[in-house]
């Protein structure tokens, strides 16, 4: 059993009422790994800004490579790792994103994945009651 550890969950309730968006079926995730150890926080403070960079890296190029089928729904932030979420249609290509983060960051351990999730369930489960 893994021990539980803090977690911090930024998320648009925006959709709350109308998930899960039939349209935006994939679920995409980034994970981006700091370099310092974080002591007793999520990230260690002097990687703040760049952390916050590559979060509006990230954005911009899920914009871009969303070509207007994609929302970020949630970011999980736990000791040592930001995690972003992001629900696609089928034109979007996230996946492109991932090489331009990794060549302006290479200091950085950047990672990629995604999954079907047409319920919107990994939203959904982390939504605050009403």
């Amino acid at each position: 059993m893994r021990p539980i550890q803090p977690a911090s969950v930024l998320i648009d309730d925006r959709f709350r009422e109308t998930a899960p968006v039939a349209e935006l079926p994939w679920l995409a995730w980034f994970g981006v790994y700091c370099r310092l150890d974080p002591g007793g926080g999520f990230w260690h403070p002097d990687e703040t800004e760049v952390l916050d960079l590559i979060e509006s890296e990230l954005i911009g190029l899920c914009e871009t490579f969303g070509r207007g089928w994609v929302v970020y729904s949630m970011r999980i932030d736990t000791p040592g790792i930001r995690e972003y979420y992001l629900y696609r249609g089928e034109h979007a290509a996230l996946e492109n994103a991932l090489p331009s983060l990794q060549k302006a960051h290479p200091e950085y351990r950047i990672e990629f994945d995604e999954k079907y999730d047409s319920d919107w369930e990994r939203y959904t489960t982390y939504l605050p009651p009403e």
